[in-house]
């Protein structure tokens, strides 16, 4: 099991090597980043417009790839407001699905 200190501290802790102890897929985790990048990029886009379904895509995609990062939390908020948006249209099949 591996060790680290503690910051601004003479201790140390230690890091579970089934979490640490994995080696990182360089390529996926950038294309994760790349996907992230690119739904903010759409979000962008039709945050000034009045297009609701497409604002309500751009925020799913986004919650994908924070998924996909391993940022539930922020996926999840991302989920909620898309569903949201799509409540608010009055697209209920879409937030059916979606399973809000």
């Amino acid at each position: 099991m591996a060790t680290a200190p503690v910051l601004g501290g003479k201790k140390t802790v230690d890091l579970d090597d089934a979490v640490f102890g994995l080696e990182v897929n360089e390529p996926l985790l950038h294309e994760c980043v790349k996907a992230e990048a690119a739904a903010r990029r759409a979000l962008k886009l039709v945050e000034p417009t009045d297009l609701v379904t497409q604002h309500a895509n751009a925020l799913l995609m986004l919650a994908d790839a924070l998924e996909a990062r391993g940022l539930g939390a922020d996926a999840a908020a991302a989920r909620g407001e898309a569903i949201a948006k799509l409540r608010a249209k009055g697209n209920l099949a879409a937030v059916a699905r979606l399973g809000g």
